[in-house]
């Protein structure tokens, strides 16, 4: 039979349970601030005839080249005239001026423009002065969001088939953009990217990304979704919520309830069935038998001390419920303790 474990509550907690918001979570939306794909940027003026004497052009924002040369024509090149962006070397500006050159003229010669939407392998683009091409949807979402100008800046490999033998990726100097037949294609960066990694990439519980970064209502976090679930980060590490787990997160109210953000993944628990996640006030546990609560305060307090899990509370059966007086009770699956006040 269940019992009870009840404690005395912080007054805190029982006001942020009187404030508790029920909102729902927006749903995955990618923020776009840039040109959709199918707009071309304008290619860059010739940096050769405007660049004064002895001084080579900057400009201010990236551009293709304009009449890409693929043969080598001395003072004539883009690098000849033009800064070349720091980590790529002359070499490798001139081999992507050449590239840029071979796909215009095959694209010229199928009569197809150069981002013309299709699998042929003119559906690719070079962004000078990196020798790489970046195809298909990879290319596309790149676009979207600036192409070198954005966040991510300029690519440094062609696009790569993951292990899995479907997925491909593109590498830039930022971050990597990945694609899967079922997610499409989005980047993920920085703490995103650390904490997809920690868990095994696409291969790992959190398969591909199905979203690009999202920012919270709280207009500081930010969370981006995955085929196995959800990446939250806030100031610090970012960490995976999935499943029961999330869903249970989600009716406390999200990172705007009373649990805050999550401080930990999902974690297995060591009797191999049970899950957890640890949050800014509280953690959520789960089984099989007993489904997901949370559990906070002075109860966590009084749990942790005999055990957790392994305790002889055992699980959580209920949610917390606060009575008046700030006394704070909770049905776990074995035995019953008070904490004084």
């Amino acid at each position: 039979m269940a019992t009870a474990l009840a404690s005395v509550l912080v007054g805190s907690v029982g006001t942020a349970h009187a404030q508790l918001s029920m909102t729902p979570q927006p749903s995955a939306a990618t923020i776009t601030q840039f040109p959709p794909s199918s707009s071309r940027p304008t290619p860059a003026a010739d940096p050769c005839a405007t660049a004064s004497p002895g001084r080579k052009a900057k400009p201010a924002r990236w551009a293709p080249t304009k009449n890409p040369k693929k043969s080598v024509v001395p003072g004539q090149r883009r690098s000849d005239c033009a800064v070349i962006p720091k980590g790529f070397t002359k070499e490798q500006a001139d081999k992507a001026e050449a590239m840029e050159a071979a796909l215009l003229a095959e694209s010229e010669g199928t009569g197809a423009r150069p981002q013309a939407v299709s699998s042929a392998a003119a559906d690719c683009q070079v962004y000078w002065p990196a020798p790489y091409e970046v195809c298909g949807a990879i290319r596309d979402k790149y676009n979207e969001i600036g192409g070198p100008n954005s966040f991510l800046l300029y690519p440094t490999s062609n696009e790569l088939t993951n292990p899995d033998g479907h997925g491909k990726r593109s590498v830039f100097q930022n971050g990597p953009i990945y694609w899967s037949a079922d997610s499409g294609a989005h980047p993920v960066v920085n703490h995103f990217f650390a904490a997809w990694q920690r868990n095994g990439w696409e291969a790992g519980p959190l398969g591909y990304p199905t979203s690009d970064e999202i920012v919270n209502p709280d207009n500081i976090g930010r969370r981006q979704y995955f085929q196995g679930g959800t990446v939250y980060w806030r100031l610090n590490e970012a960490y995976y919520v999935t499943g029961a787990v999330r869903d249970k997160w989600g009716e406390t109210g999200w990172e705007g309830g009373w649990l805050g953000y999550p401080t930990s993944d999902e974690v297995q628990l060591p009797d191999g069935q049970g899950r957890m996640n640890r949050f800014e006030h509280g953690v959520i546990y789960w089984s099989p038998d007993t489904g997901a609560h949370p559990v906070t305060s002075s109860v966590l307090d009084q749990w942790s001390r005999a055990g957790f899990e392994a305790s002889a509370y055992g699980y959580p059966t209920a949610d917390p419920i606060t009575h008046p007086a700030g006394i704070q009770e909770q049905q776990f699956q074995q035995t019953a303790s008070t904490v004084p006040a």
